[in-house]
């Protein structure tokens, strides 16, 4: 019975989100088509462009953590393997990209535990990114918390650092390791090196944050003095959208959080097209790029179903 409702969920909350945004956007077409809406179309290059960056620093920081376990495999090969990895998180249940990605990687002889607690760790390091600066510029998102609030980037600074250590990305990824119910491995990796790690977590925030803001840019007029506040509302609906388990890629839960928080400064139906119109973008360019790296990059293809040890498809 437990399972069903899961099941459903997985299904019924993301439709149901989509079709609370699709019934804004229908009641309030007039209001739509008021707004002073434009195309810039260098302007979306070049939001492309800094977007793009989101796919290619992430398999960096992955890439990193496989090369400080002591296992070697060119950057453009592990690209490859993470962007064919990536698209299989619109499945239901939160494995099918590593179950992909172990699959993958195993083709390059990386041991299946080890891809598992990379491709954690490289997560939890995004996840953490993402908190520092939503809390940073939590008052831009969240008006009544004012500035007083701002302090709360060194708490959220001094958090980071903490869940960065070792010891505690150990835990972390040992406890989601036995939620996918999959092999962890031990891993002996720098604190300086996850630091370093964690920078570059920050800067692929920045710079698809504000290819994000571009984008918004790119379609509307006035929304040029919002280039952080925008970031910000990026990062937070997607921090919120992966903490959404039941959902694959957040679908429906990213956009609705980012309807809310982007109609603190425009009207509620144009921050709902936005929010479906960047999902729509976002896959766009992960499909280019995944075209793209699957013609030019040689390397295995998913030619069986991956599986994997002690995985349970039912999660």
């Amino acid at each position: 019975m437990i399972r069903r409702l899961k099941t459903a969920l997985k299904y019924l909350l993301p439709a149901l989100i989509i079709l609370f945004l699709a019934r804004s956007i229908h009641t309030n077409w007039q209001q739509i088509r008021e707004y002073p809406w434009q195309f810039d179309f260098p302007l979306l290059a070049l939001a492309s462009l800094f977007s793009s960056t989101w796919f290619f620093v992430r398999t960096w920081i992955w890439w990193q953590l496989v090369r400080e376990m002591h296992e070697h495999v060119p950057y453009w090969p592990a690209f490859r393997v993470f962007m064919i990895s990536e698209v299989a998180r619109y499945v239901p249940g939160k494995i099918w990209q590593y179950v992909s990605r172990i699959y993958l990687a195993q083709k390059y002889n990386i041991p299946p535990a080890l891809t598992l607690t990379s491709a954690l760790v490289e997560l939890l390091m995004v996840m953490i990114a993402a908190g520092v600066l939503t809390l940073a510029n939590a008052s831009l998102i969240l008006p009544a918390l004012e500035e007083q609030y701002r302090p709360l980037f060194l708490v959220a600074l001094l958090a980071a650092l903490v869940l960065v250590h070792p010891k505690s990305l150990k835990l972390w990824s040992r406890v989601l390791a036995k939620f996918l119910r999959q092999e962890w491995v031990p891993f002996d990796v720098r604190y300086s090196h996850l630091v370093m790690i964690l920078a570059a977590s920050l800067l692929t925030w920045v710079l698809s944050g504000y290819g994000f803001a571009l984008f918004v840019q790119a379609l509307t007029h006035g929304t040029d003095g919002h280039t952080v506040q925008l970031a910000v509302v990026y990062a937070a609906s997607w921090l919120i959208g992966l903490l959404a388990i039941i959902v694959p890629a957040g679908v429906g839960v990213r956009e609705g959080t980012m309807t809310l928080l982007l109609a603190v400064f425009m009207p509620h139906p144009t921050a709902a097209v936005l929010a479906i119109a960047s999902r729509l973008w976002i896959t766009l360019l992960e499909v280019i790029l995944l075209g793209a790296a699957r013609l030019l990059i040689p390397g295995p293809e998913m030619d069986a179903k991956p599986t994997a040890g002690g995985v349970d498809s039912t999660l």
